[in-house]
């Protein structure tokens, strides 16, 4: 993959949304950007941790940033809605984060 590089270092409690925060300009949020960061084949997920994600010391993480269509936004909007409806926290600060 051709782009950007960042060496952060984070600890393996941190969550998803800590390692975007530390990589600041590299993952800032811009309307109708989704952002996935992958270890290897493997997508991050919001709610589990580096360690629990198999992510060690070392590792190389892959940030993906991708153009939503005007139809995922309205979905996104509607599930951030369901999300915090159901007080789905990690459901919401991941729809927030894609938003912008």
């Amino acid at each position: 993959l051709a782009g950007d590089q960042a060496d952060v270092q984070v600890d393996p409690s941190a969550s998803l949304g800590e390692v975007l925060a530390a990589l600041g300009e590299f993952a800032a949020a811009e309307p109708g950007l989704q952002l996935d960061l992958f270890h290897g084949d493997q997508m991050l997920t919001w709610n589990a941790t580096l360690a629990e994600s198999g992510v060690s010391h070392g590792s190389t993480l892959t940030l993906v940033r991708t153009r939503l269509s005007e139809a995922q936004k309205e979905f996104n909007d509607r599930a951030l809605l369901e999300a915090a409806m159901n007080s789905d926290l990690a459901g919401v600060q991941r729809l927030l984060f894609q938003a912008g």
